[in-house]
């Protein structure tokens, strides 16, 4: 079974040019940018598959039409 999330901790600051290339990749790869903290310096950044989050939303939406 895949994971639904992943998490990597980037030590110091972040090169935003780096980050925005990492995040379109990831995006094109499936994963979305679930959450972004910072923790003592570090940044925290947790990513979450966007088939889950998607079918998450879809059964969401049937639910409330029920």
């Amino acid at each position: 079974m895949a994971d639904h999330y992943e998490a990597e901790v980037n030590e110091g600051g972040i090169n935003m040019a780096n980050f925005n290339r990492q995040l379109n990749n990831r995006w094109e790869n499936g994963w979305r940018l679930a959450r972004i903290f910072e923790q003592a310096g570090n940044t925290i950044i947790v990513w979450e598959r966007r088939g889950s989050h998607e079918a998450r939303e879809r059964v969401g939406g049937r639910l409330r039409r029920s």
